[in-house]
């Protein structure tokens, strides 16, 4: 069971560093995202959202297919801000908690899969741990970083500190941020 607390901290260190942004838009991969990084790989997919028009109204499924096909022709890979449209839709504050709660709890549902001793682990390493997931996806961290993973196994927090450098695009500021929460144990 995660804490109340730790929820909290995940939560405002997932939006520094995945930063948040209330409209679609191509990430740095082109794909639709939304949000704190939610990934929408389909119009289908974006109508599960809560979007609203810029009236305050809850958008239509249609209305966010519409706006999802116009985002997904756009040129790819650019800031943000690039794609913030006067008639396109966006997610309220509140829409964008709920739904990265959801993925918090969901990725630590994963983490308890991925590391049988997650539920002991100390909070700074399930912090660092949900900004591995977060960033890399469950499959990548389980299967791409077997070195990490052994320090994980070994409670080698100093070993995981130095194994969990991740590579550009993820910022020198976020790296040592993760790498500072395993040498805080």
């Amino acid at each position: 069971m995660l804490s109340e607390q730790l929820i909290n901290k995940v939560i405002s260190a997932t939006k520094l560093y995945e930063g948040e942004v209330p409209y679609m838009y191509l990430d740095s991969k082109g794909l639709v995202t939304v949000g704190v990084g939610f990934y929408m790989p389909n119009s289908d997919d974006a109508t599960q959202f809560a979007f609203n028009k810029p009236d305050g109204n809850g958008a239509t499924a249609s209305e966010i297919a519409a706006d999802y096909a116009v985002v997904q022709q756009m040129e790819a890979n650019r800031i943000a801000s690039y794609y913030k449209r006067e008639a396109g839709l966006t997610m309220t504050e509140d829409a964008i908690n709920t739904k990265l709660a959801e993925e918090i709890n969901s990725f630590g549902g994963e983490l308890a899969g991925i590391y049988s001793d997650f539920d002991g682990f100390p909070d700074n390493v399930k912090q660092a741990l949900f900004d591995m997931i977060f960033n890399l996806g469950a499959t990548n961290l389980r299967k791409g970083w077997p070195s990490f993973n052994k320090a994980l196994a070994n409670a080698d927090w100093a070993e995981a500190a130095k194994q969990s450098h991740r590579r550009a695009p993820v910022s020198e500021a976020r790296n040592d941020y993760v790498s500072n929460l395993f040498l805080s144990v």
